[in-house]
């Protein structure tokens, strides 16, 4: 009975001290400064893309090309950014329809679209928001050489 008892509290304790995060790893690799972030701009999402027409009414459904198609989004919602003074530079503060990473993304905008991107050595990722539709699309690119190196990083 000692020996069933003694086992049972060596192995909670060994569960415990695996389950407990590293956290003296930071999950960015440089620390944000959030204090040169001044204007909040609200993207209103109106659209969703999704991958397949076949689970929808085809009267509802708006073909985009290259397989991708948008729909009404279920409820009317927003993507809300904080950029800097000469929104070269910009935050993504809250996003529900479209998930993806918190980085610190590059600003280009035209009449068309907004698009806010990072890259570094391993990664190339952002969003990409079509003003005429109200619709935004998270993309990312990971080169595949350093793929293992970036999920398993210890």
């Amino acid at each position: 009975m000692k020996k069933s008892i003694l086992t049972l509290i060596f192995a909670m304790i060994a569960s415990i001290g695996f389950s407990q995060p590293n956290m003296n790893r930071h999950f960015f690799k440089h620390r944000i400064d959030i204090s040169q972030y001044v204007t909040i701009d609200t993207l209103v999402i109106d659209k969703i893309y999704i991958p397949s027409m076949f689970d929808y009414d085809e009267d509802k459904v708006l073909s985009i090309g290259y397989n991708e198609y948008i729909i009404e989004a279920p409820h009317k919602d927003k993507m809300v950014i904080k950029t800097n003074k000469d929104r070269t530079k910009a935050i993504v503060l809250y996003n529900s329809y479209i998930f993806g990473r918190h980085k610190e993304f590059n600003v280009e905008e035209n009449e068309k679209r907004i698009v806010l991107w990072y890259k570094d050595e391993d990664l190339y990722c952002g969003y990409a928001y079509d003003k005429k539709y109200k619709v935004c699309k998270y993309f990312e690119k990971i080169e595949f050489q350093d793929f293992n190196r970036i999920m398993f990083q210890r």
